[in-house]
């Protein structure tokens, strides 16, 4: 019996400690999680003579769910492979909640086992985060937001909320020095490093939930009644001082560049504008990213998987046939907490549950750190603890079908989820193999076994097209060919992002199929007007089919977006763009201090650069401007501040090419060397990584790794500051800079 227990314990936190340390690509958990279930429910069915099946609160909830995501299948069948993979998950938080409640009921797992687990699973996550802000601050850059194993600060955040209420009932139940002071720094270290994270919605579920715990743990009415009149309005004071402060930190933050609360309003329209457009139904599960980048330009903004409102995003992807399970799964959860809570007061196990819990629902309606599989898994330890167990029980026969089914259950999570580790398995090789040969088309013809397998999983048709449009970069046009049947497959599965679309036309444009390419281009910019590379392109295309006004037309939407690029060396190799010279173009502030100094006229720079409202923000490239003028001025203490503010606020590679030029600004290396040093930051790898954020869409849609390069060279679609190119293109011009920052 004493084996079987640590065997389902051990089992229990091998699948947590297994889920959180694979990062953000989870496909192994598929393989892990589903073989340990299978395993459990084996041991449950040879087990079922002893043991007896309970029912549970969440029994209706869990078949109506069932239900909703049957009825979004077949609604939405066009999306189900994509839908496969959010159910899967689904299906192994199912079978873990039955899993951990079967062994609870039957005494075959102790409550504090799943505590002492949770402490245990924590030690390296906290460890990892402290670390992470340790090397940070000791290299001399500011303070991090950690991210700890998880690579998000929202997902480490979603977990330290859960963590805190584990850490403080073990740290008051403790009686002894030594575990006293473990579990005191212990709980100093997650709430200093759930601070740091800087997640608002963290901040607020933890909040909420230490605010739960202290109402349900400690004997605050008796507390209270002590106190004396003067005290009581001290407490009073200071209570509502804390709330009033932590209010205007929150307010504040939201006036932060990249903190503003227009960067989460935009997904709870888009939220509300697909509900709209299929409201029983919803667009289909695990489908939300997709649709972002249907109604919303990406690039420039960032892929989501998620609307930040749990609400929100069950509308939008599951419909009025999804919300109703939720509101029902809410109201089994309030009412069995309370039930629950109200009978068993004094039981430490639930008050962590419910704590931890409340803090959990607090945070999905500011982010939804639940998709994040591991976050998902904690949450079913902490809901096991907060539901209190029925105490009746189906009436003991030789066996029962809910033990088999559950078995039946993990077999398939097993056998599906195998199957999908090997092919992810082949995958990453095939990946790994062509980046690190440089051979894309022997890799790209992997990729077509994997593809055979599963034709309906995107990603594989995508990063096939991929590898062949690098091969295609050398002048291999069957390569061409081949991927642009690669992107039309890619396109016709998943429709609603822009360098699908965008990768298409310049593979059709190799082949000579202009025709085809300007239809591609057009698509990709219904999806992403604005996007200056994009209408480059398609001028170029419609030049080639000759048709020079449709090309003019291109043309200058290119120069209203980007005016700089009429001074870059390219600009002038096309006759129509030659006659396009001048024009009402509007150049920035930035640029204008730019050619300006290009031109030596310091005094003209400073005017426009100080009327500019932006010229203040902590960044690296404005940073070194700043040191231009202050050694202009002749003032090396300004210029040296300057510079050790630049090397912090380093973050991508326009502001390490700046900051290589600037080491020739200050004499401490040649230009030509400093020219060379900044081509290197601003020209990445062929696999390398040409928009920082488009990675998320493989990482967090498809929980697949890829390519981190988006778009092929080919389209020539670029992060990279344009001034800093303007100048690594225009070396005379940047040498009279360099002569400006001499005084």
């Amino acid at each position: 019996m004493l084996k079987r227990f640590l065997l389902i314990t051990l089992m229990s936190y091998l699948i947590l400690i297994g889920a959180t340390f694979n990062g953000v690509v989870q496909v192994q958990t598929r393989l892990l999680g589903g073989a340990l279930i299978a395993c459990l429910c084996l041991i449950w069915a040879w087990s079922q003579r002893r043991w007896r099946w309970h029912p549970t609160a969440l029994d209706s909830a869990i078949l109506l769910w069932g239900i909703a995501f049957a009825i979004s299948l077949v609604a939405n069948s066009e999306v189900a492979r994509r839908s496969a993979i959010g159910l899967w998950f689904v299906g192994l938080y199912i079978a873990i909640y039955y899993a951990l409640h079967h062994a609870l009921s039957n005494k075959g797992l102790q409550r504090q086992w799943l505590v002492d687990g949770m402490l245990i699973a924590g030690v390296p996550i906290v460890f990892v985060g402290f670390a992470q802000v340790q090397m940070t601050l000791n290299a001399g850059l500011p303070i991090p937001r950690p991210v700890s194993t998880f690579g998000n600060p929202n997902t480490f955040a979603a977990f330290l909320v859960m963590l805190l209420p584990f850490l403080l009932t073990s740290l008051a139940a403790a009686k002894k020095p030594l575990p006293r002071t473990v579990l005191g720094v212990y709980a100093v270290a997650a709430l200093g490093l759930g601070i740091l994270t800087f997640s608002r919605g963290g901040w607020i579920g933890g909040a909420v939930a230490l605010g739960v715990w202290a109402g349900l743990s400690l004997p605050l009415r008796r507390w209270w009644g002590l106190l004396s009149t003067i005290l009581k309005s001290m407490v009073l004071i200071i209570g509502v001082g804390a709330i009033i402060g932590f209010a205007g930190i929150l307010l504040y933050s939201l006036t932060l560049g990249g903190r503003t609360l227009d960067l989460r309003t935009w997904l709870y329209d888009t939220a509300v504008q697909l509900f709209a457009e299929r409201p029983l139904t919803g667009t289909g599960f695990y489908t939300f990213g997709a649709g972002l980048a249907r109604l919303n330009a990406l690039p420039p903004l960032e892929p989501h998987s998620h609307a930040h409102n749990i609400i929100l995003h069950v509308a939008a992807e599951l419909g009025l046939i999804g919300l109703l399970p939720l509101a029902l799964t809410g109201a089994i959860i309030l009412r069995a907490l309370w039930v629950g809570f109200r009978k068993r007061t004094q039981d430490r196990f639930l008050i962590i549950g419910l704590s931890a819990f409340v803090g959990f629902i607090v945070h999905q309606l500011l982010d939804v750190p639940v998709m994040m599989p591991t976050i998902a898994l904690v949450a079913v330890v902490v809901l096991v603890l907060a539901l209190p167990a029925r105490e009746e029980a189906l009436p003991q026969r030789h066996w029962h079908w809910q033990p088999v089914g559950l078995a039946f259950i993990g077999l398939i999570l097993t056998l599906s989820g195998g199957w999908e580790a090997l092919n992810y398995r082949d995958y990453v090789a095939a990946l790994s193999s062509g980046i690190a040969s440089s051979d894309y088309r022997a890799a790209a013809d992997r990729l077509q076994v994997l593809i055979d397998r599963d034709p309906r999983l995107a990603i594989y048709s995508e990063q096939q097209g991929m590898l062949l449009g690098l091969a295609a970069a050398s002048g291999d046009q069957g390569a061409a060919r081949q991927a642009v049947a690669s992107f039309v497959r890619y396109t016709t599965l998943e429709p609603s992002y822009v360098s699908g679309w965008a990768n298409l036309a310049a593979m059709q444009a190799q082949t000579g199929d202009f025709a085809g390419a300007i239809l591609s281009i057009e698509r990709a910019l219904v999806l992403s007007p604005d996007m200056w590379s994009l209408l480059y392109r398609l001028g170029e295309y419609r030049e080639a089919v000759g048709d020079p006004d449709g090309a003019r037309r291109a043309y200058d939407r290119t120069l209203r977006l980007n005016p700089t690029l009429m001074f870059s060396p390219e600009w002038n190799e096309s006759p129509v763009r030659v006659t396009m010279t001048t024009g009402d173009y509007e150049v920035g502030a930035y640029p204008q201090t730019i050619f300006l100094l290009a031109q030596a006229d310091v005094a003209a720079a400073r005017v426009v650069w100080q009327a500019f409202p932006g010229h203040t923000i902590s960044d690296s490239t404005f940073y070194v401007i700043h040191m231009i003028f202050a050694l202009a001025d002749g003032d090396p203490a300004t210029a040296n501040s300057l510079w050790d503010a630049a090397r912090r606020t380093a973050l991508n590679a326009s502001h390490r090419g700046w900051l290589a030029l600037g080491q020739a600004f200050r004499g401490e290396i040649a230009l030509d060397q400093a020219m060379s040093a900044a081509r290197a930051q601003v020209t990445p790898p062929p696999t390398g990584s040409d928009w920082a954020l488009g990675l998320n869409k493989a990482y967090s849609q498809f929980l697949h790794l890829a390519i981190p390069r988006q778009f092929l060279p080919q389209v020539g679609y670029s992060e990279v500051d344009g001034m800093l190119l303007y100048l690594l293109r225009n070396e005379e011009s940047l040498r009279r800079l360099m002569g400006a920052a001499t005084p």
